[in-house]
């Protein structure tokens, strides 16, 4: 089955979270059995042979078990996921970062393996037109929250599109400021990179425009973290973080009323 088309409704799940698509075009079988698991799996494009070989063993080990591998298509993991899952017999729903028409699929190197999916049982979906072609900020803008709608809500730990969510807390304010949200949390709760990326700003003191102590790091096309009101700072200016590593802890520092974590996404949609 390799019909194109949209999808009649969003998975209920999907709706839950903040900014969610309008609309999810889709090609092949969209899983609908409710004793399904969806696990998304997800992770470097430039991993290590090591992190393959991970991947392989952890995918694997699923053989014969109720569940689909959803992840972005992506080099790397992603993708490793995915060849894994279709060796072992798994259903496989991909969310490549552009449109779903052949000729704007990125990236080009999994068209192969979104036809094999297809082939397979299962679907690729994506929330741009289909001759919508990839961009930096796009890819960014991609929904993994898709993958995780069908499993996380807003209160999750879990990663929601090219970033995870950066403490654990509630939301305690919407959108403000520069693209920002706050998550309350008592001090001292571990603040996580909500994605990879080089650390341009790390201040332990300071007023600092009324963010107080606060960390930024640059993810690459222009897009930026901000996390702010920090109560310890833990990396420094040029460290290289991976996703998902503590960078510092949740404070009440700078321009704050009260413990909690601000957290800024630049250059790029807040998906939080």
């Amino acid at each position: 089955m390799d019909d194109l088309r949209i999808l009649d409704s969003l998975p209920p799940l999907l709706n839950e979270i903040h900014d969610k698509p309008k609309q999810l075009w889709a090609r092949g079988v969209v899983p609908s059995d409710p004793n399904l698991k969806w696990l998304t799996v997800v992770g470097s494009r430039a991993c290590t042979n090591y992190g393959k070989q991970v991947v392989r063993h952890l995918v694997g080990g699923l053989r014969g078990q109720p569940i689909a591998i959803v992840s972005g298509l992506a080099y790397g993991i992603d993708a490793e996921a995915h060849r894994t899952a279709l060796d072992v017999g798994l259903t496989c729903v991909a969310f490549p970062g552009s449109g779903l028409d052949w000729n704007a699929m990125y990236p080009r190197a999994t068209v192969q393996l979104s036809k094999e999916i297809l082939e397979k049982g299962g679907a690729l979906l994506s929330e741009f037109k289909p001759e919508q072609r990839a961009a930096d900020g796009r890819i960014v803008q991609l929904h993994f929250g898709f993958e995780i709608g069908f499993q996380f809500s807003d209160q999750a730990c879990g990663p929601v599109g090219f970033f995870v969510r950066p403490t654990s807390g509630t939301k305690t304010q919407g959108l403000h400021g520069h693209n920002g949200v706050d998550i309350g949390a008592s001090i001292g709760t571990p603040v996580f990179a909500s994605a990879e990326g080089e650390v341009i700003s790390a201040k332990s003191s300071g007023y600092n425009g009324g963010y107080g102590s606060m960390i930024i790091i640059s993810h690459g096309g222009n897009i930026q973290t901000v996390y702010g009101h920090l109560s310890a700072v833990k990396v420094s200016v040029g460290q290289h973080v991976s996703q998902g590593q503590v960078i510092g802890a949740v404070g009440n520092t700078g321009k704050s009323t009260g413990t909690h974590l601000h957290f800024e996404v630049r250059g790029a949609k807040n998906p939080f």
